[in-house]
């Protein structure tokens, strides 16, 4: 991996085992890249590790050059090297008599919902965080979204949880909101934040079919996609409402390949304690609060103590290459907040002082 810092002058050259890159043709203003406030020679330095293909170049929607994902990747890169990797435990502070249960999330990106059975990130050339800017071209990974939730569900069983009489909270205070970044990282991610949805064709005249994931008691799908003759149109949107209905509404032409578009979770706290309550009691644990609903509040001081589960990340360096491949930008944007003086320390959240603060940053509390 080789790291260099890149002028308005310098071409893009190989340099041993990394890339020397020049500053983008496009425009400058940092606000516009969701940067506001970042300096120039920060965000100019670039990594290019051995195992990192170039991204795509896509100027859409979805990309200039990538700029984002490389600067903002290159700084945890440059800290911990590619092998590091982030864990999200859950605990029993107090012993299963205390009555409380907490766990820890991390600004874990994929949650283990992408992750191959060799340990890599999956993903896809045009993947399903562009679906709505590349019409028609993005698709689906073949992993479960849920498998990180389902991995912890199933080791609180194991650790002989079998009830949690109290709530489920989610502890988004990892790091603050930051309204400036256009793709609002929050600290709890499940399926980079979206819900896809995935039309088939079937005949001219007739409603489309659809499947859509990740599926929670939270969410529910109104449908209406009609089948058009062939060579027809295709133009599918799907937009979030009240009461978690998402409305998916368009025509999709007879001939058309399976159609993916996505709609924004708008509550991923609240998402993610839904899909974990579930995931819990698939295994047998039951909980007596309603899944359903927006995130109570976070406890006020985060459990110390061995964790009764756990979940790691792949490598960086495979977080790294989701990033850089599909122009992530919501991973890369997240990684801004994670980064090395980004991110405040919070009350009752144990920071590490350097390095990524998604090390200690609190997900859940249940009361058994």
């Amino acid at each position: 991996m080789a790291i260099a810092a890149a002028s308005r002058s310098a071409k893009r050259t190989r340099s041993g085992a990394g890339w020397r890159t020049s500053r983008p043709r496009y425009p400058e203003d940092h606000g516009e890249a969701g940067l506001p406030g970042t300096a120039s020679s920060a965000c100019w330095w670039s990594t290019r590790p051995r195992d990192v293909p170039s991204p795509p170049r896509i100027r859409s929607g979805c990309s200039y050059l990538a700029r984002r994902p490389s600067c903002s990747s290159s700084r945890p890169w440059d800290t911990f090297g590619g092998d590091h990797r982030t864990t999200t435990p859950v605990y029993a502070p107090g012993g299963f008599g205390s009555g409380t249960l907490d766990g820890v999330a991390s600004g874990d990106l994929t949650m283990g919902g992408r992750t191959k059975p060799d340990g890599a990130i999956d993903y896809r050339p045009i993947d399903h965080t562009c679906a709505n800017f590349l019409s028609g071209l993005a698709t689906l990974t073949p992993e479960n979204p849920l498998a990180g939730l389902n991995s912890l569900a199933k080791q609180v069983r194991a650790a002989g949880i079998t009830r949690v009489k109290g709530d489920v909270v989610i502890d988004n205070r990892l790091f603050a909101p930051e309204p400036d970044v256009e793709t609002n990282p929050t600290t709890i991610i499940i399926n980079d934040n979206l819900i896809d949805v995935l039309s088939t064709p079937t005949e001219p005249g007739k409603k489309a079919t659809f499947t859509w994931r990740p599926q929670t008691a939270g969410i529910s799908i109104s449908y209406d996609v009609s089948t058009v003759a062939k060579g027809k149109p295709t133009a599918i949107t799907a937009t979030p409402g009240k009461d978690g209905v998402i409305k998916v509404t368009g025509t999709l032409a007879a001939d058309a390949k399976p159609w993916l578009v996505t709609a924004p979770v708008t509550d991923p706290a609240g998402f993610a304690r839904t899909a974990f309550i579930e995931a819990l009691k698939r295994e047998g644990v039951t909980v007596d609060a309603t899944p359903t609903g927006p995130a109570p509040e976070p406890p006020t001081q985060t459990p110390t103590g061995d964790p009764v589960a756990k979940l790691v990340s792949p490598p960086f360096s495979q977080e790294a290459t989701l990033i850089l491949k599909t122009s992530h930008n919501l991973g890369a944007d997240q990684l801004l907040c994670l980064s090395p003086g980004r991110a405040p320390p919070l009350p009752g959240i144990r920071h590490p002082g350097t390095g990524f603060e998604s090390q200690a940053g609190p997900m859940c509390l249940m009361r058994l």
